[in-house]
């Protein structure tokens, strides 16, 4: 089951970033501002009753970005970060983005894989990306148009 969060999930949402990120985790400031912006939306996936993964979506315009997709260890290959993503792009389409990006370590084999299955194509390297250390892939998909 995924659905979106809440200030209520505050707890919830530290832990994953925590557990997935560790020192590139986002902060509790940031994270509220995506719960409360209306400019964004954050995701929940619960596999079990236990939580499984998180997503971070922001909107700019006809463009969505995903800021932030992670998958708690324990759960990982069983098919959560992909779920994740058919819900990101409802909720971009419902919201009338025709394009999506993101941002993925270039040592990331796995999420590249999963995305570029999704229709995400690789449009550049980003440099030093990462706190200035390590390179991401910027990938792009087009949407279709909702009717």
């Amino acid at each position: 089951m995924i659905r979106k969060a809440t200030s209520e999930d505050m707890p919830i949402l530290l832990e994953m970033e925590r557990r997935c990120f560790a020192d590139r985790a986002y902060t509790g400031e940031q994270i509220r501002w995506f719960l409360n912006s209306e400019n964004s939306a954050t995701f929940i996936s619960f596999r079990e009753n236990r939580v499984a993964g998180s997503m971070m979506l922001s909107l700019r315009g006809r463009r969505g970005k995903v800021v932030s997709v992670g998958v708690m260890p324990e759960w990982r290959g069983k098919g959560i970060g992909k779920e994740l993503m058919v819900c990101a792009e409802e909720w971009f389409s419902t919201s009338g983005v025709r394009e999506v990006d993101l941002e993925v370590n270039v040592n990331n084999h796995e999420a590249t894989i999963m995305y570029s299955s999704l229709g995400y194509r690789k449009v550049r390297i980003l440099k030093k990306y990462y706190q200035g250390r390590e390179d991401a892939y910027l990938m792009r998909k087009k949407l279709p148009k909702v009717k």
